[in-house]
């Protein structure tokens, strides 16, 4: 896997790092990181959005390489091969300059605005919010693959996440701490 970034923010490093895996989002890219952009600068939030493009066969990659003229807090990261969604992430956080860390997908299921609120809980103290998702008009399976992610989550950070404490933000936010993400990757 030969990882090339394309775009480089100057300046002071970000609050936040909005790492967002894309695979075939052609019709998606633009509008997410419009209003990813939109909802951090509106609430004050100095930000930059990784777009991790994860093998896209659509013109994903083409797309956001075009935003880079237009967006300056945008980075665009090119896996050069489909890796799955965990890789994807894992890329975007090596190379997030963000104190905080979100991720977010690019398909737009979940509102921008409320990245803004899981970063003011943040603010309030945890090293980690994790959202749930609302399981009504899900079916059986769905349900309870969520809440098997939710279980593993809490047995790989060894905590009791409070899974009621942001309702309807299915995503999650960290504090980003280099050290223990570059040498997790070793």
């Amino acid at each position: 896997m030969g990882v090339t970034e394309s775009g480089e923010m100057n300046g002071p490093s970000p609050l936040v790092s909005v790492i967002v895996p894309c695979f075939n989002e052609q019709d998606n890219i633009e509008t997410c990181v419009d209003q990813v952009g939109q909802a951090l600068k509106s609430a004050g939030i100095p930000h930059e959005v990784l777009l991790v493009n994860d093998g896209s066969t659509d013109e994903t990659l083409e797309r956001a390489i075009a935003l880079l003229t237009s967006v300056s807090s945008l980075r665009v990261l090119d896996l050069g091969e489909n890796c799955g969604k965990a890789v994807a992430l894992r890329e975007g956080l090596l190379r997030a300059r963000g104190e905080i860390v979100a991720f977010f997908d690019a398909d737009l299921q979940y509102s921008p605005k409320d990245l803004v609120t899981m970063i003011d809980r943040l603010n309030e103290g945890p090293d980690f919010v994790n959202g749930t998702r609302d399981y009504n008009g899900y079916g059986v399976s769905r349900t309870a693959f969520s809440r098997l992610y939710n279980r593993v989550l809490r047995f790989v950070f060894r905590m009791e996440l409070n899974l009621n404490l942001l309702a309807h933000v299915p995503f999650e936010s960290m504090r980003h701490n280099y050290g223990s993400a570059k040498n997790a990757s070793s």
